[in-house]
């Protein structure tokens, strides 16, 4: 492998072009397969921002760069939360009075954020995504593969020892969503260097934090899930109404 890289761009351009293609027509309702679709190439323009920055830190910044994208991600993302708590609330009672109100709250909330996204949409300048298109070209276009390659390898190396450090500690709910953001960044650039350069313990890397990040992402669903009906609690009147108690018991189980 030699010479200089042009895949960071062409990796950038694929995920920036299905963005674009995804928000072409804000006007119309979102459906919840196209807004996964969004936040999954959101994830991917993400993880190539973070390299870029690994590779050029004067001149890159993901948080800076990553910006414009922060509003839709997020408003996807409580979507998808939304999504999930009614489907985790379902499977842990098998009482749907006691559940009826909150499932209810959960409903408006999701038809609320819908309003938020397709907003952010509507609002969303596609143009920014041609501009850093550019940026990338120029950062990346005297940079050996071989430098990428090493770079990123000895990032994921740092951000493994990370996690071991971290999964050794008391297992705090703070260290939990710590090891599940790092192994977030360490998978999203493990693919991309595995797109470029495939190897064997890459791969098999790359499938044990598919499954990890399965299991916590379980943990983190039932995690907000909680929070959701803590904060649905607080805005219900307190006392010994039936249904807030077994929401209480719901929300301890």
């Amino acid at each position: 492998m030699s010479g200089t890289s042009t895949f960071l761009y062409k990796a950038y351009k694929k995920k920036a072009d299905s963005l674009a293609s995804g928000l072409e027509n804000p006007s119309s309702r979102f459906e919840t397969s196209q807004i996964h679709r969004i936040r999954l190439d959101i994830k991917r323009i993400r993880a190539i921002f973070q390299l870029i920055e690994i590779l050029r830190p004067e001149e890159f910044s993901e948080q800076r760069e990553g910006l414009f994208l922060r509003n839709l991600f997020k408003t996807a993302g409580t979507i998808r939360e939304l999504q999930v708590n009614l489907l985790n609330l379902e499977q842990l009672t098998e009482k749907p009075d006691i559940i009826l109100p909150f499932k209810e709250f959960l409903i408006r909330e999701e038809i609320n954020y819908r309003k938020r996204f397709k907003y952010a949409a509507t609002r969303f300048d596609i143009s920014h995504l041609s501009e850093i298109s550019l940026k990338i070209r120029q950062l990346e276009s005297d940079l050996p593969a071989e430098q990428i390659i090493d770079q990123a390898i000895a990032f994921i190396t740092a951000t493994s020892a990370n996690i071991k450090k971290l999964n050794t500690g008391p297992g705090s709910t703070e260290s939990m969503h710590k090891i599940r953001q790092q192994l977030k960044s360490l998978g999203g650039i493990a693919v991309l260097i595995a797109a470029k350069k495939p190897d064997d313990k890459l791969k098999n890397l790359i499938n044990a934090v598919k499954n990890t990040d399965f299991r916590l992402g379980q943990w983190h669903d039932h995690v907000i899930l909680k929070v959701s009906l803590d904060s649905f609690l607080e805005l219900t009147e307190e006392g010994t109404d039936e249904i807030a108690l077994q929401l209480h018991l719901l929300s301890e189980k």
